[in-house]
């Protein structure tokens, strides 16, 4: 399961402390690993500032990419077989339902000897991760 986080503004203060004409943006993306019991197995959390890089596909895609080789190297480590690989997210268009993100799916697909099978469910529902906006 992953999804966008709730961007939160830097320097976190008050108003009445001090006054800043431009608050920086921190953007998160979560990615939280479950087993098929559901319980949580890991969690990962990619952020970055707003001066960085944008919150569109290519930066989204980025940590996915990210994570899917993490998770491809400690598979193959363990000796684990073929498996399925199921994500579920929201459908936003602009982070996780677009053609960069299904042509990653695809790369990774290809390449892999780890996943047989790579499934994307899409939430009309926002996926339960605390803190989403």
């Amino acid at each position: 399961m992953f999804d966008m986080q709730q961007k939160q503004p830097l320097p976190k203060l008050s108003v009445g402390e001090v006054f800043y004409p431009r608050q920086v943006w921190l953007y998160n993306l979560t990615l939280v690993r479950q087993n098929y019991t559901g319980s949580v197995n890991d969690v990962h959390i990619y952020t970055w500032l707003e001066t960085e890089s944008a919150r569109g596909s290519n930066q989204f895609a980025s940590p996915l990419f990210d994570y899917l080789s993490l998770l491809e190297k400690e598979f193959t480590e363990k000796g684990c077989g073929p498996s399925e690989l199921q994500l579920f997210s929201d459908a936003c268009a602009s982070q996780n339902k677009n053609s960069t993100v299904l042509a990653l799916l695809m790369n990774v697909a290809k390449r892999t000897k780890v996943f047989k099978i790579i499934r994307h469910f899409f939430s009309n529902k926002r996926p339960q991760l605390h803190g989403s906006e």
